[in-house]
């Protein structure tokens, strides 16, 4: 399959687990609604940890809970839910004030070696175009994610933690390029997390 086209048939796949939201129907895994009209959601190619001749991956703009600033998440096929970097104040615009615990927690690791821990929340999650706010393409509601308060880079004895920042801002915690990860694995994660 030519990677236009692969990329094509992801930004469907998104669409066809997040398109429940499109119409107010909560993003439960069950009860979706039918998305009857295409909508385009682009991936954008990303270098990881700045090396421009290292690998890519493929990131996907998002805010949550009526965040005012878009923010690229790994867009990862085998990943099982949500996991978005929060912090309490201004260090993480792109999660609003919109949300609601569910009362679960997580802690989810991946073959990486980062190690994502906080809480479930219900909230809803938009995806952009780009990096700015007038490129909204769709509003899914009632979704679960992982508000994640702390991910640690497990491969280093001792433990890096990469999120939250030491001080101030630094630059994006997943290999300097993403804000979490954004699973498409047609499963759900820990504690509900879609």
């Amino acid at each position: 399959m030519l990677p236009s086209l692969r990329i094509r048939f992801l930004s469907l796949a998104c669409l066809s687990l997040l398109g429940g939201g499109v119409f107010g129907v909560p993003a439960l895994g069950q009860d979706f609604s039918t998305v009857t009209t295409p909508i385009q959601v682009p991936l954008h190619w990303r270098h990881v940890n700045g090396d421009t001749t290292s690998q890519r991956k493929l990131g996907i703009y998002v805010t949550l809970g009526g965040g005012t600033t878009p923010k690229l998440f790994e867009f990862d096929t085998g990943g099982n839910g949500f996991y978005a970097a929060y912090a309490i104040g201004s260090a993480s615009p792109w999660w609003g004030p919109a949300w609601t615990t569910t009362g679960g927690t997580f802690s989810q690791s991946f073959d990486s070696g980062l190690s994502y821990t906080g809480t479930a929340v219900t909230t809803t999650v938009q995806l952009f175009g780009s990096e700015t706010l007038s490129t909204l393409l769709l509003t899914a509601a009632n979704a679960v994610v992982g508000q994640t308060t702390s991910i640690v880079d497990t491969r280093y004895t001792p433990h890096q933690e990469r999120w939250p920042w030491a001080s101030g801002t630094g630059a994006p915690p997943i290999e300097q390029a993403f804000y979490g990860d954004f699973g498409m694995a047609p499963k759900r994660g820990q504690a509900g997390i879609d």
